[in-house]
């Protein structure tokens, strides 16, 4: 009952992996994003050069240009942080060298920034979320002495450009730290800004290989802020809230609740909080005739899920009250998650990462575990769909394709059988043995 979110989640901004260390406190990165200036010196143009070394440049501009893009890869980017820490270490420790004669001052700054250097290299090895804040936080360090300098010799435009690199960095960290969507959409907005500055500047200077790079970079950007703002407009506009009044308006508040002294089988739709574009509104579709069918049968509760501690939390409670034989999970998804919540920490994913038995485990052996969420059941060896059903060891329903509002219902005869734009569609998914 979903139109397919297309969320970028899948691709370049999954929170579900980064690199090979993964129990930190932060949330590990939505998207990657550093100031590549500070890990690489820059490439001096020369006159009267020779044939092979001016091919030699072109090369080595053209590559430079070419290193942001990389980040992109999902699969890339532990790799590409370990090789983009291993030059700014190198660049840090060349102008330490260079620094062995200038003032104490001067020193100390170049010794102050290898050592953070070789930190941020290190902390990437072993733990690579807390590599990406370090050096995130060199970032900060270096604009905001860039704008100290600036400011001390009067150059207001550096130093405007440099505080809005210290912003961008800021805006980056807090992004770590709380993946909220709205930190999100400010920290898309300010690269969009500076890499618009960036591109006119090197255009001007007639660096047009890195004009036209932060042009192609900038326009990545303007797609990403583009797609999230309009995450952002659809969470203020709370389509949960509204899914539970239209729901309650034409189900009546019973439908928020198990009822009292009701002995039936208990079944538990759960809605998540985000939907982003309304395609879970209870209007839709033959959604409210299904659940007054299923009324029929069992003591049915509707209710709105953010994270998968609600679902745990919901399923312990039910199973309190009688035997739990069913579950609908109605969220936007794709073959590897089920996204509960439009802030995309990794909690609010329904993923390999976050499944645990401990969630299910209150279930009645026999509950169908239904999943009304895009393409769940594509994947059929190691999909979200596959995983919950081993995790839960409960047969789990779900489709193999992008949903629309129609499609879903369950089989009259049978509530916990379920077809997904009739059968061809459908999969039913049993768990693999523990034995």
């Amino acid at each position: 009952m979903a139109y397919s979110a297309n969320l970028t989640l899948r691709n370049q901004n999954s929170p579900l992996a980064f690199g090979p260390n993964k129990s930190t406190m932060i949330e590990e990165p939505y998207y990657y994003h550093r100031n590549y200036k500070n890990d690489l010196n820059k490439t001096k143009e020369e006159n009267n050069l020779s044939l092979n070394k001016r091919i030699f440049l072109l090369g080595k501009r053209v590559i430079l240009a070419a290193i942001p893009f990389l980040s992109f890869s999902r699969a890339l980017r532990y790799p590409f942080s370990i090789a983009m820490d291993s030059c700014r270490t190198y660049k840090c420790y060349n102008d330490l060298v260079k620094a062995k004669d200038a003032k104490n001052n001067e020193k100390r700054y170049a010794l102050v920034h290898t050592i953070i250097a070789v930190a941020a290299l290190a902390a990437t090895f072993f733990a690579s979320p807390i590599g990406l804040v370090i050096t995130t936080c060199h970032d900060i360090i270096i604009s905001g002495s860039e704008s100290i300098a600036s400011l001390q010799k009067k150059d207001w435009q550096n130093s405007l450009v440099a505080i809005a690199n210290v912003a961008s960095s800021a805006l980056y960290l807090a992004v770590l730290f709380t993946c909220s969507i709205e930190v999100i959409v400010l920290s898309f907005g300010a690269q969009v800004l500076l890499g618009f500055y960036n591109a006119g500047k090197d255009l001007k200077n007639g660096n047009n290989i890195e004009g036209l790079s932060e042009i192609l970079m900038t326009a990545f950007r303007i797609n990403q802020f583009n797609e999230h703002f309009a995450y952002l407009k659809y969470k203020w506009k709370n389509y949960s809230k509204l899914h539970e009044e239209k729901i309650k308006e034409i189900m009546g508040e019973d439908i928020l609740h198990f009822k009292e002294g009701d002995e039936r089988d208990k079944f538990l739709i759960l809605n998540a909080s985000f939907d982003w574009n309304g395609a879970y509104n209870p209007e839709y579709g033959d959604f409210c005739s299904d659940v007054k069918k299923l009324s029929k049968k069992f003591d049915v509760k509707y209710c709105t899920v953010a994270n998968v501690g609600d679902i745990k939390k919901e399923i312990a409670d039910a199973a309190k009250l009688g035997k739990v034989k069913g579950i609908l999970i109605r969220a936007h998804g794709d073959s590897d998650f089920i996204q509960l919540d439009a802030d995309p920490k990794s909690s609010s994913m329904i993923s390999k990462k976050t499944l645990s038995s401990d969630v299910f485990t209150p279930l009645d052996p026999e509950c169908r575990i239904v999943l009304d969420s895009c393409d769940t059941g594509w994947d059929l060896k190691d999909g979200i769909a596959k995983q919950i059903a081993n995790v839960s060891q409960r047969i789990t329903i779900a489709p193999n394709y992008s949903l629309s509002a129609e499609d879903s219902e369950f089989v009259s005869n049978d509530p916990l059988r379920w077809t997904f734009d009739k059968q061809p569609h459908t999969q039913v998914i049993y768990p693999d043995s523990n034995d």
